[in-house]
């Protein structure tokens, strides 16, 4: 009955909506009060301390001598402003029959929503519009059209519900990524979409209909993020038709990088197990920029390393492409993001990080091992791959023969990582550059 009484005002039912396990422990915090006939229930003049919210009986509200007493029964919301801003009372509510009705104050309500941002920004927003609109003879009873206006305000604001989201995007079932990613790898497609639709089977996050990127309103990042996807699989498919069709042909990668990259791409030699953590990565490493994922995960203050982690290790539930990796390959996955952690390899290209960041990328190397160093240069290919991916998602644009070359150069000098001091490595890039 509490909760059918709640939710008659609508920014309690949009709180069970949003927010269930707050609007529970609500429905459990209104105090329950019984009144006898003509009791007076609050007083003109005084401090308005809680909402009152009928529930049962008559009532008589009467403001100024001069004003008409108002009639009240069924549910009714009074003094709402008081949860928000310390007032009067500018009228008195008198029972006239046999009369019940629930109560929480300001205190009571901070108590219950305290752990959900979210919903503390819900309210935050509401309570302001609500201030801003209602008059001061109006404080005890305020006009329903008042308070839908104020609702409705507040939540064209609300960050998106996270966890919905991802619970509407979890794999219908298991898929076998070892065995498609070699269909894919043997197929014939003579267009990227072809070659790549078997593959987003996988990732449901960059689906267009409930995918999380879509949800969060975030169409840029999903289609950097399914350029980064296509890059690397053209890649690993060797298909330079498909990968250099639509760049422009004065600027397009020639054969000869190619061969470079197909030499790089056998250098890494990365294993199915690989594959699927990397384009996990690429998949998901959007994700950290939304400020509805930084929200839940109560992350603001976190690098997008950190949060990057956090997903992987902790919140699994908001990234379902996860749940298809063995526990070897999330340890894969979190020692690889380690090395972004450590190194920007973007700046390294530009010239701009030094050696001493180089040696402290040699001692991440050292804890997490050659084979995650593998995986994250192959992951920086696949960043790179992706990053004009907003203009065309089918197509790494961003991978001409000038930004190859650079690529590939590093790259090359990064094979040395493990044997040549830092200093070696920063100048012979400097120097190849």
């Amino acid at each position: 009955q509490r909760m059918r009484i709640l939710t008659s005002h609508p920014l309690f039912a949009h709180i069970n909506d949003r927010h269930p396990e707050i609007f529970s422990t609500l429905c459990s915090t209104f105090a329950p009060h019984v009144y006898a006939d003509f009791e007076e229930v609050f007083v003109h003049g005084t401090l308005s301390e809680r909402v009152y919210v009928t529930c049962s009986g008559s009532y008589a509200l009467s403001g100024a001598e001069d004003e008409a007493v108002r009639e009240i029964e069924g549910v009714t919301w009074l003094c709402e402003v008081s949860l928000f801003a310390r007032v009067l009372h500018s009228g008195t509510l008198v029972t006239q029959t046999f009369a019940e009705s629930l109560t929480l104050t300001c205190r009571d309500l901070e108590s219950c929503i305290r752990t959900s941002p979210a919903c503390i920004g819900t309210i935050y927003r509401y309570a302001r519009q609500l201030i801003f609109a209602v008059k001061r003879e109006g404080l005890d009873l305020v006009d329903t059209d008042v308070v839908q206006r104020a609702v409705e305000s507040a939540i064209r604001c609300d960050l998106p519900d996270l966890s919905r989201i991802s619970n509407s995007v979890r794999l219908n079932s298991p898929v076998e990524f070892p065995e498609l990613f070699e269909s894919v790898r043997a197929s014939h497609a003579t267009a990227v979409g072809d070659l790549l639709s078997p593959i987003l089977t996988c990732f449901p996050e960059v689906s267009c209909g409930p995918g999380i990127y879509s949800s969060l309103d975030m169409d840029g990042e999903r289609r950097r993020t399914i350029c980064a996807l296509s890059g690397i699989v053209m890649l690993l498919c060797d298909r330079y038709d498909l990968f250099s069709l639509d760049q422009p042909e004065q600027t397009r990668i020639t054969p000869g990088q190619w061969a470079q990259l197909q030499d790089i791409m056998r250098w890494l030699q990365p294993s199915v197990d690989m594959i699927q953590v990397v384009l996990v990565f690429l998949t998901i490493r959007g994700l950290t920029k939304n400020k509805a994922v930084l929200s839940v995960l109560d992350a603001t203050h976190l690098s997008p390393e950190e949060v990057l982690s956090m997903l992987v290790t902790q919140k699994t539930e908001f990234v379902p492409s996860c749940a298809t990796l063995s526990s070897d390959q999330i340890e894969l996955l979190r020692q690889s993001i380690q090395f972004h952690a450590t190194f920007n390899f973007a700046q390294f290209l530009q010239g701009e990080n030094s050696p001493c960041q180089i040696a402290a990328f040699q001692v991440v190397m050292g804890v997490e091992g050659d084979l995650a160093f593998r995986a994250y240069l192959l992951q920086i290919v696949g960043v790179m791959c992706g990053i004009r991916g907003d203009d065309n998602p089918e197509c790494p644009l961003f991978m001409d023969a000038k930004n190859v070359m650079t690529l590939t150069t590093g790259l090359e000098v990064f094979r040395h990582i493990g044997t040549s001091s830092p200093q070696a490595i920063y100048w012979n890039y400097i120097a190849a550059r």
